[in-house]
């Protein structure tokens, strides 16, 4: 079987390609938002329900606005793929991908974890995510083990600068 063979056709990698990078979209806006959550100013910090709506409204927010921006782009350019009913399916990963996080945040506090201490533990959470990305693409390319761990902190890398920010911020 020849590798373009096992990649399937444009349209279907094109399709995957859409979904995944809803995906990583998501994780990274869900992420950002987690890092800003709370006043950095000094006052009090938000509660980790509030910081969960926040990145899951913010990313719904995103969610539609790429979505239909990006079906009307197709719509001006004749594309058939151009439904923004279509599109928006294909990027709903975008919204799937706080659901990890919020998981995260919902089992520390379950386990009597500061709201705080949540929010980090799903900004953290993030990190696991995208580091898995690398995972992934360094078996999919086949790579040797320091290729493959290279690939895995440069994926994890926007997570641990969201880490960063969140130490500074707050």
């Amino acid at each position: 079987m020849s590798p373009e063979h096992e990649k399937g056709p444009p349209e279907v990698i094109e399709e995957d390609v859409e979904r995944r990078a809803g995906g990583i979209y998501g994780t990274i806006v869900a992420a950002g938002v987690l890092v800003a959550a709370g006043d950095p100013s000094g006052g009090a910090p938000v509660d980790a329900i509030d910081a969960g709506i926040y990145a899951v409204v913010t990313t719904v927010v995103f969610w539609l606005a790429h979505g239909f921006s990006l079906a009307l782009a197709r719509r001006a350019a004749g594309h058939p793929a151009a439904r923004p009913r279509v599109t928006l399916s294909r990027e709903w990963p975008m919204v799937v991908a706080t659901v990890p996080l919020l998981a995260i945040m919902a089992v520390a506090s379950l386990l009597g974890a500061s709201d705080e201490t949540a929010i980090s533990a799903a900004v953290w959470g993030s990190i696991v995510v995208l580091g898995s990305l690398g995972v992934t693409i360094a078996r999919r390319e086949d790579v040797s083990r320091t290729q493959a761990v290279g690939t895995v902190l440069g994926c994890a890398a926007l997570g641990g600068l969201l880490v960063l920010l969140k130490v500074v911020v707050h």
